[in-house]
């Protein structure tokens, strides 16, 4: 499937997703950064990489990691998204931690997009690179996201005048955490909730750990990642 740069500029949204901060020791040793599941990767400050993870160095299409080291976007099969990826760098060294829909090809030419989070790397303190994980998104996922984008244009310019409800699965959560799962999962800050419902923050924060309780989830980010993954993104509320 190939995408046009009409189609990754009205994409270019941005999507909070759980990073788990490795140590510098972690992220400097191959053996145990190997083990990492996923797409991870760690780049110094010219963007050239110090260390990938197994599946990072599988979709790059190269049978062994340290192979990868040394090398840049630009030698890599995506190597027309290079200046993308680059500029995000840029970003993160200059203004701290990144979360971005970019789109993506791996070394068999199969085309998708991938939710990538960047933050700074620090050796002994000081800033010497960047790390990153990414999250491939299937057809579906890709699909949901896109009616997520569609609906929040109508619903906030106040063309859908229809109220979406909590599919029947999801009655057990009340109105009021109906309301604060819909701002969440558009990266509203507990502060701005507050301020947008009327509430104090203390009461915004229980509201959310309710909803964990409910959903059997641990964090904020795995509310994000299990709205996503579940539909809950189509809830849309009258606010």
């Amino acid at each position: 499937m190939l995408f046009t740069n009409k189609a990754i500029s009205c994409l270019n949204y941005r999507f909070y997703i759980a990073f788990g901060t490795l140590n510098q020791e972690a992220a400097m040793d191959q053996g145990r950064f190997q083990t990492i599941p996923g797409l991870v990767f760690v780049k110094d400050l010219s963007s050239r990489f110090i260390n990938v993870s197994q599946e990072f160095t599988r979709q790059a299409g190269f049978r062994r990691v340290d192979s990868l080291i040394g090398l840049e976007d630009y030698n890599m099969p995506w190597a027309e998204y290079a200046d993308r990826y680059r500029n995000d760098d840029s970003h993160v060294l200059k203004l701290g931690r990144l979360q971005q829909l970019e789109p993506f090809i791996n070394h068999q030419k199969d085309y998708s997009f991938l939710i990538i989070t960047k933050d700074i790397f620090r050796e002994n303190s000081n800033i010497a690179g960047i790390i990153g994980t990414a999250q491939l998104l299937n057809e579906l996922l890709l699909k949901q996201l896109l009616q997520l984008r569609a609906l929040d244009k109508k619903f906030f310019s106040g063309k859908l005048l229809h109220r979406y409800t909590l599919q029947k699965q999801y009655s057990l959560l009340t109105k009021r955490e109906s309301e604060v799962l819909f701002l969440l999962i558009r990266y509203f800050s507990s502060k701005n909730i507050a301020e947008k419902l009327g509430l104090s923050h203390r009461t915004v924060e229980k509201y959310i750990e309710s909803i964990k309780s409910k959903l059997n989830l641990n964090s904020k980010n795995d509310i994000i990642e299990y709205a996503i993954q579940n539909h809950l993104i189509e809830i849309i509320i009258n606010l």
